[in-house]
């Protein structure tokens, strides 16, 4: 399997965007640049702990599934499904 694809829109007057969608493929800063501050990430991924990294990037994971699906050769895969945000503002904080 080769590269991720990757499309982001790079007209000013698109976005932010609500939700971005991940398949396969680790968002780039780019791509969560592009979520607006209320918006959530839906991702699908394979075996890494990709919520340890979203969380890393200041994103926190809200939903996550973790199972296998077997390859042509019959061995299980890892997989990860799950839903990713901003942390919310505490009430009374100001912008920073």
């Amino acid at each position: 399997m080769g590269n991720g694809v990757e499309s982001v829109v790079t007209d000013p007057g698109s976005g932010p965007f609500d939700t971005v969608v991940s398949i396969l493929e680790t968002p780039s800063d780019t791509v969560l640049d592009a979520l607006a501050d209320d918006g959530q990430l839906l991702l699908l991924g394979r075996g890494r702990d990709l919520p340890a990294e979203l969380r890393a990037r200041g994103l926190v994971v809200t939903d996550l599934d973790r199972f296998e699906v077997r390859s042509r050769t019959g061995r299980p895969r890892p997989y990860v499904q799950l839903r990713a945000r901003r942390p919310l503002s505490s009430p009374g904080s100001s912008p920073s």
